[in-house]
C-alpha cells in the first residue's frame, strides 16, 4: 500500500517542534488501522525503537495505558509510553516526562515497518 510518511519528527529524545512537517508518501506493507507512518528521531525508546525506524500510527486522542503513543507538548512531538504518570521513555537515561492537560495525543503506534521498506 501507499501511506503518508512523515519525516524524522517523532522525537525519542527531547522533543521536535511540530511545525513545516515533511511529508510524502512511500510503499510499504498494508496494516489494518495505520493511517500514517512516522520516523523515530532519538534514542530514548530504545531498545524498543531505534533512531530512524518507521512506524505505523493509527490516529486516536486517547491511548491505554502502556501503550505507546505519538504525543504532542509544547509544539514538541515525542514517541512514548502512555504511563499513570505521564511519557515513560524506554531508555533509563532519561525521566518521565509529567503528565498534564497540555500533552496531546496524536495517535497510537500499530508496529515497526519492516525494515526493508526503511531505506
Amino acid at each position: 500500500c501507499t501511506c503518508t510518511h512523515l519525516h524524522k519528527i517523532a522525537c525519542a529524545g527531547k522533543g521536535f517542534y511540530f511545525e513545516d512537517i515533511p511529508v510524502d508518501t512511500m510503499a510499504a506493507p498494508y496494516v489494518d488501522g495505520a493511517d500514517f507512518i512516522i520516523s523515530v528521531n532519538g534514542d530514548s525508546m530504545e531498545p524498543t525503537y531505534h533512531d530512524g525506524d518507521l512506524v505505523y500510527v493509527q490516529k486516536s486522542q486517547i491511548v491505554n495505558i502502556g501503550d505507546i503513543g505519538i504525543f504532542i507538548l509544547n509544539g514538541e512531538c515525542y514517541i512514548k509510553e502512555a504511563g499513570e504518570k505521564g511519557l515513560i521513555s524506554h531508555n533509563p537515561k532519561y525521566d518521565l516526562i509529567p503528565g498534564n492537560e497540555n500533552i496531546i495525543c496524536i495517535g497510537r503506534v500499530l508496529e515497526r515497518v519492516p525494515e526493508e521498506y526503511t531505506a
